[in-house]
């Protein structure tokens, strides 16, 4: 392995749960800073940072950062209504965002 003096690359890899690869993002080696798009709510995922020389041979691996994504305001739903009531039951009704 050459030294990591000599690496040239970052390559961001996120994975899914199930241990897919989702992307695989070659950074430049002056990055210090990658936003992450595209990722579900209530999701987990292991994003891996290696540095890379130019034949793309990793000569440092860091460790893996697990995350799960939070709920998103989608996940809500809006007008609960009561819709009817009966002897012993009653009946509620409501929409999605995407519904309403």
């Amino acid at each position: 392995n050459m030294p990591s003096a000599c690496a040239r690359k970052f390559v961001l890899t996120t994975f899914s749960t199930n241990g897919s690869i989702i992307a695989n993002e070659k950074l430049d080696y002056s990055h210090r800073k990658y936003t992450v798009v595209d990722l579900k709510p209530c999701q987990s995922y292991s994003f891996e940072l290696k540095l890379v020389d130019e034949n793309g041979t990793s000569t440092v691996d860091y460790n893996a950062v697990n995350v799960i994504t939070e709920a998103s305001d989608l996940m809500s739903v809006s007008n609960l209504e009561l819709d009817r009531v009966s002897l012993y039951s009653l009946y509620l009704k409501w929409f999605l965002p995407e519904e309403s």
